[in-house]
């Protein structure tokens, strides 16, 4: 189950797990672009038997990837896209303020790479 925004979910999981004895796996974000807690996800730790947070790796560096970069100048909250709006980063570039010079790099990578094929 993948969550969203509602107090539902964390219901409905809560229930699953501690009156119909069913095991529950639950994925989504649990920070936005800036870094801030996203939507509910966060809540239902408390609930949780166990916790595993996945990482991605970041292009640029090879590093771990925590943390979102918006690729946009866009300021909503809620930008449904994919790949071309988001991009895993690592901590030292998201910090640093190198995240815009790697966002560059990476992108002229990938043209490139389109341009020739490989």
């Amino acid at each position: 189950m993948k969550l969203s925004f509602s107090k539902t979910y964390i219901d409905f999981c809560s229930k699953a797990a501690d009156h119909d004895g069913k095991t529950v796996i639950a994925a989504g974000l649990d920070g936005d672009y800036l870094r801030s807690s996203f939507g509910s996800v966060l809540d239902i730790i408390s609930i949780a038997d166990s916790i595993t947070k996945l990482t991605s790796g970041f292009e640029v560096c090879g590093k771990c990837a925590y943390f979102t970069l918006r690729k946009t100048d866009e300021t909503k909250m809620e930008l449904i896209t994919g790949v071309e709006v988001y991009m895993p980063v690592c901590r030292q570039h998201y910090v640093s303020g190198q995240v815009k010079e790697a966002t560059i790099a990476v992108l002229e990578s990938q043209n490139r790479q389109i341009r020739t094929g490989s």
